[in-house]
């Protein structure tokens, strides 16, 4: 009857360890994927921006008489 409490309290332990990594691993795959979001949306914003225009453009000019 020792041996069978001794044996059941090792096991909660060790599901109670294995709980507890799965929640770091769950934390940490949200974090990654948060980050990850971020830098997708902003590459995203950065390809659909507007492309500035030249910096000379030519223009016609009335310069002689017709």
């Amino acid at each position: 009857m020792i041996k069978n409490r001794e044996s059941a309290a090792r096991s909660r332990a060790r599901k109670q360890a294995y709980t507890n990594e799965l929640e770091n691993k769950v934390s940490c795959l949200e974090e990654e994927n948060e980050r990850l979001r971020k830098r997708k949306d902003l590459q995203k914003m950065l390809l659909h921006a507007p492309r500035p225009g030249p910096k000379y453009q030519l223009r016609r000019t009335s310069s002689a008489p017709y």
